[in-house]
């Protein structure tokens, strides 16, 4: 395990309430690790060990993920979100929050200064193209400023009649496109639908939704978006389902700490062949990685390292701090 750099979060301050603390809170921030009451990284079984989200403060409101809820602010050292009160303090650029009856600390940093410390968030240049074009990410500086709705798919599934009609069953598609600077869209790629009015109703409404767009990244960026719908267990081929059982029978061990058996269940579904790109937000993503956790649990480091890249690499939040911690190729 790599030594880990936490001391500065020993410094935690909840200092007297200000006008300056409180705007000190506004803008957005990204979560960088999650730490137990005495400064320690969670066990890492904890879901929170790595996990993605994104806080936008302002001063009447939080949304978090995307969802918004009404924010007060006591003093400048509590937030109250409905039910639930955080308390807040600054240690050097970390906002540090605690919720009422949890020891744990999640740690954030500003979006710019996250950024800054790990650059490889930044937008990577699309290769083998003429023009200056860069691969949108989690954190490039875009929103989508519709009133009623927070996302792109959304707009086009209440656009999109025939695609409304197709959201109760199995489903999928992907729609590709150019974001220019001044939140022009072009250049639209639909993969996976066959139906050409259903195409061309989805094309109108991409179209129409480069009004709600603001690209503040000075960029040219190319947006990718996966429309998925499915009904659950019967969309599952044969191969699918015994992927599937595999994990649920590896989850049971799992969940009892038992590591050794619950690789030996996991493994059973490796080499089973079957759409991963599919199933990968319905139960693909957590099983491989609650069998990259049940390697580090069992300290095989470098089989734990493969499969987690599995999914990706660092910029993948849901594996980013087991790669950052435990992997033999962190510096």
């Amino acid at each position: 395990m790599k030594p880990l750099l936490l001391s500065l979060f020993l410094t935690l301050q909840f200092i007297s309430p200000s006008h300056a603390q409180t705007e000190k809170l506004l803008g957005k921030w990204v979560l960088d690790i999650v730490l137990s009451e005495d400064n320690s990284l969670l066990p890492i079984n904890d879901i929170q060990f790595s996990t993605e989200a994104i806080y936008v403060i302002s001063p009447h409101m939080i949304e978090i993920q995307g969802y918004e809820q009404p924010a007060r602010f006591i003093g400048s050292s509590e937030i109250q979100l409905g039910t639930r009160t955080l308390k807040y303090g600054f240690s050097d650029d970390y906002l540090i929050l605690i919720e009422s009856g949890s020891n744990k600390k999640l740690c954030l940093l500003k979006h710019t200064d996250f950024i800054n410390k790990y650059p490889e968030f930044k937008e990577k240049r699309v290769p083998n193209l003429s023009t200056e074009v860069y691969e949108m990410n989690k954190l490039s500086d875009v929103s989508f400023q519709h009133p009623d709705v927070k996302e792109l798919q959304f707009y086009v599934i209440a656009n999109s009649p025939l695609l409304k009609k197709k959201t109760s069953g199995n489903f999928q598609f992907t729609i590709d496109f150019l974001l220019s600077p001044d939140n022009f869209i072009s250049d639209i790629l639909i993969e996976g639908i066959n139906d050409k009015k259903m195409e061309a109703e989805v094309r109108k409404a991409v179209f129409a939704a480069n009004q709600f767009y603001r690209n503040n990244t000075g960029k040219t960026l190319l947006v990718s978006t996966p429309f998925q719908f499915f009904k659950m267990y019967k969309s599952f081929d044969e191969p699918t389902k015994k992927v599937y059982n595999h994990y649920l029978s590896g989850d049971d061990w799992y969940a009892q700490n038992e590591f050794e058996k619950a690789i030996q269940e996991y493994e059973k579904g490796l080499n089973i062949e079957f759409d991963k790109k599919r199933f990968t937000g319905l139960f693909y993503e957590d099983y491989i990685i609650h069998l990259g956790v049940s390697y580090l649990a069992t300290n095989q480091l470098e089989k734990a390292d493969k499969t987690f890249r599995i999914l990706g690499d660092e910029t993948n939040f849901k594996i980013r701090n087991y790669l950052r911690y435990f992997s033999p190729k962190a510096k």
